[in-house]
C-alpha cells in the first residue's frame, strides 16, 4: 500500500516533479502513548521507488513527519487503512484536496 501525488510538485534543488510521486509510510506507536507517528518519504514515481532511487523532499510539504493523538476507542480500532486515510488528509493540507490517492 501507498500513497500517490497528483499534481505537480517542487525538488528541493528547484526542478519540477511531474504528477505521479509515490509516498511510503513509516509508523511508530511510542510504548505509554496513545497516538501515532508517521513518517514519509516521496519517489518521483513508483518506479523510483521500485528501482531503489534516492527519495526526494517536496518544496509543497513542509514536513513528512506527523504525529496524531488517539482516543481510547481510535486506538482499538487502528488500521493500516486507517494510516493511510489520515496520511491522505495530511498531504492533501498541502498539495490540495482530490490530489492524493491510495495505491
Amino acid at each position: 500500500m501507498a500513497l500517490q501525488i497528483n499534481t505537480t510538485l517542487t525538488a528541493s534543488d528547484g526542478g519540477l516533479v511531474s504528477s505521479g510521486s509515490h509516498v511510503k509510510i513509516e509508523v511508530m506507536f511510542p510504548m505509554e502513548e496513545d497516538s501515532y507517528n508517521a513518517n514519509m518519504k516521496v519517489w518521483r514515481n513508483e518506479s523510483a521507488y521500485i528501482n531503489g532511487y534516492r527519495s526526494y523532499k517536496p518544496m509543497e510539504i513542509p514536513s513528512l513527519n506527523y504525529n496524531k493523538e488517539l482516543t481510547p476507542a481510535e486506538m482499538t480500532g487502528m488500521t493500516q487503512t486507517q494510516i493511510y486515510l489520515d496520511a491522505k488528509a495530511y498531504l492533501e493540507g498541502y498539495v490540495g484536496e482530490g490530489n492524493v490517492d491510495i495505491v
